[in-house]
């Protein structure tokens, strides 16, 4: 087993590798070498927002990501608008619910519950 040092390292020289060439596998593969940085755990669901692609793929990213960072907003919305996307409703009300108790003045939550969204379980 190498030293926390230098799998950090590592990590971070694939998730710069992942960002500068907008690949995928090292993006992976810097969070299976050093999970315990924050940002190299969330950075799969992060490149499916970036990249506007949405598939199922995504969502099991950002569900990840969410058991990592539970208090996230941005991840929150992500996977509302995601499941919105993807015809999952009953998820993309339950992750509205989350953002609400989470971040309930942001623009988007306000928007929706102007528009008739249920802030109740």
């Amino acid at each position: 087993m190498l030293p926390a040092g230098i799998l950090g390292w590592l990590g971070d020289l694939f998730y710069l590798q992942g960002i500068k060439g907008n690949d995928l596998y090292y993006l992976q593969l810097s969070n299976r070498v050093f999970p315990f940085d924050r940002n190299l755990a969330i950075v799969e669901a992060e490149f499916y927002l970036h990249n506007k692609i949405v598939n199922k793929e995504g969502l099991i990213a950002i569900n990840k990501a969410l058991k990592i960072d539970p208090y996230s907003s941005r991840l929150w919305n992500m996977q509302m608008q995601y499941a919105s996307v993807l015809g999952d409703n009953q998820l993309a009300a339950y992750s509205f619910r989350q953002l609400y108790k989470i971040s309930p003045n942001i623009e988007i939550v306000q928007d929706l519950i102007k528009r008739g969204a249920k802030v109740k379980d």
